[in-house]
């Protein structure tokens, strides 16, 4: 796989995150999670878990083609850029819907580990929005900038490397935690699969201990495969509870 496919890629991984920001996870994240109650329930009847679950793997996969199809070529592409930036947000926006999704059906509150992980991952999500079209205002902005599109391209795809791992953590520990069995035993496989696979790769990876080669199918499986397959059963999840509620 040529190097090109590969850094973007790595730029485009559909991992959130990046900063460990625990004080403000802690002090933001979780106090605005304690208002929600089951009137977020209703809301999510309008606007179901399951269907921004899904929208969230088929974004995802539209990535994952455009990689396929696009130029063999590192930095802002004038073509696919803006697109794959739009993808990205949107994406973003509907992760966050899912997780908040999940905070009310799975509990989260309840158990310190994932409520940790959660608050840490809607945080990451809530930045990779404010980074994902930072590339596409520079390069269609009428002002002079300081950093060149390419740069800004370059670090929201070295901060999206991080919240690769913070993903396969997250799913780690939802897929544990969920002792009520609110996820089918098909997703909570696959759950363990993207973490098992995820995790180990990219902490090698930030070493560069994982060759070029392998990485690739490794970043295929994960993200084309597995990651939309366990936001869909996590959406099957949320979709059963308002079934369940109503």
């Amino acid at each position: 796989m040529a190097e090109g496919f590969l850094q973007l890629a790595v730029h485009h991984s559909v991992g959130l995150g990046g900063r460990h920001l625990d004080e403000i996870a802690q002090h933001i994240v979780v106090a605005h999670f304690e208002g929600l109650d089951a009137g977020l329930v209703t809301i999510l009847r309008f606007q179901p878990g399951n269907d921004l679950a899904a929208a969230v793997a088929q974004g995802n996969q539209l990535i994952e083609v455009r990689l396929l199809v696009g130029p063999d070529a590192v930095g802002f592409d004038p073509t696919y850029g803006p697109i794959t930036g739009i993808l990205n947000f949107v994406i973003a926006f509907c992760t966050s819907g899912v997780l908040m999704g999940i905070y009310v059906v799975f509990d989260v509150k309840k158990t310190f580990d994932l409520a940790h992980m959660h608050n840490v991952l809607f945080v990451a999500v809530c930045a990779q929005m404010l980074f994902a079209l930072g590339a596409v205002f520079n390069y269609n902005s009428v002002f002079e900038t300081v950093l060149d599109t390419d740069t800004i391209w370059a670090v929201s795809g070295s901060f999206n490397n991080t919240v690769f791992i913070l993903y396969g953590l997250y799913a780690y520990l939802l897929v544990t935690r969920d002792h009520n069995n609110l996820l089918s035993k098909r997703t909570q496989n696959v759950g363990k699969i993207f973490a098992g696979i995820i995790v180990p790769v990219q902490i090698l990876t930030l070493f560069g201990l994982v060759p070029q080669v392998v990485f690739a199918p490794l970043f295929v499986l994960g993200g084309v495969i597995l990651y939309p397959l366990f936001m869909i059963g996590i959406g099957d999840a949320i979709g059963n509870y308002q079934k369940t509620e109503g």
